[in-house]
């Protein structure tokens, strides 16, 4: 297995998801800090934890090592 293939695909499927964290991360801290969320920030959180794990789904069916793409006998 390409070594540079996997690592660049682990770094860019980490950046995407972790955009979305981190985003999700901001409306959990101030949850957890004893603050309330609008019904926007809430539906902002729903929508984000619903995201990650969507995106997080995509890139484990998207991987595929590059020998599987050869088309060897």
């Amino acid at each position: 297995m390409d070594k540079n293939y996997v690592r660049g695909f682990n770094e860019a499927s980490s950046a995407c998801v972790e955009v979305l964290t981190g985003a999700r991360n901001g409306l959990l801290a101030k949850m957890e800090s004893g603050g309330k969320l609008s019904a926007q920030e809430q539906a902002l959180y729903a929508r984000l934890t619903e995201l990650e794990a969507e995106m997080g789904e995509r890139l484990n069916a998207a991987y595929e090592p590059p020998s599987a793409k050869l088309d060897l006998p």
